[in-house]
């Protein structure tokens, strides 16, 4: 009797222990990893002081919501892209210039518009935001622009806002693709993406 009891003991030595919660204290839930990097998304933005909440979408704009957000549509060519420290240097900015060729709403002085966007390279250090929307010089876009807070021009809807003119076989087409993701968001013959903007104007 004695020797079961002792291999009793034993085994309940090596057995896991499953933790206990101390009396007077609750039990802690972490929310999901993806939640907590959308709230930190999002603060990032707050801090740097370029978002006003009509600019965070919860959806897929519309060209027609894009035209009601925007104060700035214009159709051109990419002809500067510069990244550099904010005055506070807590953020990497990227300015981008187009050189216009139409414009949809608002006005531009000299043929030229410059807005920007949060992300950026400056030396070794990168800095990204998951939807911030990708430009290359010489590239042709329209851009659905708004002025922030700091009165600065950027884009709709962060990647939304910018549409990517590309030539097909049955002619150009007006492309908006999310970051990331080769497949096309939504398309448009050229011209009925103009149409679209200038009824959603009037």
């Amino acid at each position: 009797m004695g020797n079961c009891r002792r291999h009793q003991i034993a085994t309940d030595i090596h057995a896991p222990v499953k933790p206990q919660t101390p009396a007077g204290f609750a039990k802690l839930i972490y929310p999901p990893k993806s939640l907590c990097i959308a709230f930190l998304l999002v603060l990032t933005l707050l801090c740097a002081g370029n978002v006003r909440s009509s600019a965070v979408p919860t959806h897929a704009l519309s060209i027609a919501e894009l035209t009601k957000r925007s104060d700035v549509i214009v159709l051109g060519t990419v002809i500067f892209i510069a990244s550099d420290w904010n005055v506070n240097r807590t953020a990497i900015e990227t300015r981008i210039d187009l050189k216009v060729e139409e414009t949809f709403k608002g006005t531009v002085g000299q043929g030229k518009v410059s807005f920007h966007q949060l992300g950026g390279i400056v030396g070794k250090t990168a800095s990204s935001v998951g939807e911030a929307a990708s430009f290359e010089e010489g590239e042709k876009v329209a851009v659905f622009l708004f002025e922030n807070n700091r009165d600065r021009l950027q884009l709709v809807g962060f990647f939304q806002g910018k549409f990517a003119v590309e030539r097909r076989a049955d002619g150009l087409m007006a492309v908006r693709r999310i970051p990331g993701v080769s497949k096309p968001l939504d398309q448009f013959p050229l011209d009925n993406f103009k149409l679209q903007v200038q009824e959603a104007i009037t």
